[in-house]
């Protein structure tokens, strides 16, 4: 059974206490006033007064800032924080930035130093520079970077990040070695109350370690040190583009010139080099025989000249019709006699008659080798290879290269390359253009003038490199291997 409550008498002559409701001072002031929230902060917060153990906080100042002006503002901060603790130091290097030092300070210096520094950042920026540091409009937005030691102990708790339009974190990754970077930021047409209380919250739960009695020389070196980081990795280039610094380019401009034009020169001459190779021409001149009684007239002697023909049976074809129009021309003559023959060589003529052997035909052109000459070449490489093995032990390791022609063989040798790799034991490898320079050290002391009679070495494209490593008497029968696919 509920219990019922004491009726109030009608003769009390005193008032009953009323519940007074607890107002949080964010949500029912809001000022631009710095000194109104400085009070406010002073009445609401206890410890707004005492000094923080250990603290240290650092903010940089760009090499472009007025540096008039930033002491001007801090002589005009020194009449309320002590200079002890609110200290300017000047790099010695004009290009590089300054900083400004805040220690063993309490809360309500750290909320006057912040907010009129970073104000005055962006007052310099956006608007003429008025002398009046501590009104801060509320059409400019506020923010900077703020540099702690790390071995301070931060914590970004809800009521700090209630606003959303307040940026207030502190930055997982630091350029500058052994700080942390502590980023606010007050976007414009927001009341500086907030910010401020954005700072009150952070300082009063943030916990400084012990630092050193060098710590600012040691934020110095660390700034001037990040930034010769950035300005190297962006402009390390600069005095080439410019023409200034290292090079003189008038003089680079002369020497280089003829060895560009050398270079030019060279390459044609490799371009032409290359399509003479290619296109091999071989001159073909019918004499004729006059008789001695007609030396007088002016006979004319035919030079033609064939062109290169993929096959022998061409080169007949042609030679032949040449042949035929000479007769005719040689029997028509205006003195109605058959003066002129041609006389071929027996040699000439079994070459005609038998153009299926074309070493003796083709041999008289310049680089050039037929089908029947590479293979007798990778043949001789092949066994100068398997003399060089027999020279060697049996047991041991070895790795040697011969050739092999690109038409027909190469294709075997690859449809092949498990089962010789499988039966012989050995690392078999075609070799391409990438590691093609590997063979050149032994081919280039490889002697196969005891194997064959062709001095000429094949071009690159008409054959393929292989490379075989093993065993001395695993090697052996890889050769014999590949030996009875290209002799087949």
């Amino acid at each position: 059974m509920p219990v019922k409550k004491r009726p109030r008498s009608y003769d009390t002559t005193f008032d009953l206490p009323t519940r007074k409701r607890r107002y949080q001072y964010s949500d029912i002031f809001e000022s631009q006033d710095i000194w109104k929230n400085l009070d406010r902060i002073r009445a609401f917060h206890k410890n707004a007064e005492i000094l923080i153990k250990n603290s240290c906080i650092f903010i940089d100042i760009s090499p472009k800032a007025d540096l008039d002006d930033i002491k001007l503002c801090l002589k005009k901060l020194n009449k309320f924080v002590s200079s002890k603790e609110l200290q300017f130091h000047k790099s010695k290097d004009e290009t590089f930035s300054s900083f400004i030092t805040l220690q063993n300070f309490n809360i309500l210096d750290c909320c006057l130093v912040l907010p009129i520094l970073f104000a005055l950042k962006s007052k310099a920026s956006l608007r003429p520079l008025n002398r009046d540091f501590f009104k801060i409009p509320i059409d400019i937005p506020i923010g900077g970077t703020v540099y702690i030691h790390r071995n301070c102990k931060t914590e970004i708790l809800r009521t700090q990040t209630q606003n959303t339009d307040i940026k207030f974190n502190v930055s997982e990754i630091s350029q500058i070695s052994n700080f942390k970077e502590l980023h606010m930021n007050l976007p414009a047409n927001k009341s500086l109350t907030h910010f401020m209380n954005a700072i009150v919250s952070f300082f009063s739960n943030a916990k400084f370690g012990k630092r050193a009695d060098n710590i600012s020389k040691r934020f110095a070196v660390a700034l001037k040190g990040n930034e010769k980081r950035l300005k190297f990795g962006l402009s390390e280039t600069s005095f080439i583009a410019n023409g200034n610094g290292l090079f003189d380019m008038n003089l680079l401009m002369k020497s280089n010139i003829p060895i560009i034009e050398t270079s030019e020169k060279n390459i044609a001459n490799f371009v032409n080099t290359l399509k003479e190779y290619d296109n091999p021409t071989k001159p073909a001149t019918l004499n004729t025989t006059v008789d001695r009684d007609l030396s007088k007239q002016n006979i004319k002697t035919v030079d033609s000249q064939t062109q290169r023909t993929q096959t022998a049976a061409q080169y007949q074809a042609q030679q032949q019709q040449r042949l035929q129009t000479d007769k005719q021309q040689a029997t028509t003559s205006r003195y109605g006699t058959a003066t002129s023959t041609i006389n071929l060589s027996t040699t000439q003529e079994s070459r005609l008659r038998h153009p299926a052997d074309g070493t003796q035909q083709l041999s008289e052109r310049p680089n050039f080798m037929t089908q029947e000459q590479i293979k007798e070449h990778c043949l001789a490489t092949l066994k100068a290879a398997e003399s060089y093995v027999k020279s060697k032990s049996l047991y041991q390791i070895l790795k040697l290269y011969i050739k092999c022609p690109r038409r027909d063989y190469i294709d075997q040798v690859y449809q092949n390359l498990n089962d010789l790799r499988s039966t012989t034991n050995c690392n078999i490898v075609v070799l391409n253009l990438n590691n093609l320079h590997e063979s050149d050290t032994w081919f280039s002391t490889l002697d196969v003038s005891k194997f064959t009679s062709f001095v000429q070495q094949p071009h690159q494209s008409t054959v393929r490199v292989v490379s075989i490593g093993g065993v001395g008497e695993y090697i052996l029968k890889a050769l014999e291997a590949i030996s009875k696919i290209m002799e087949a």
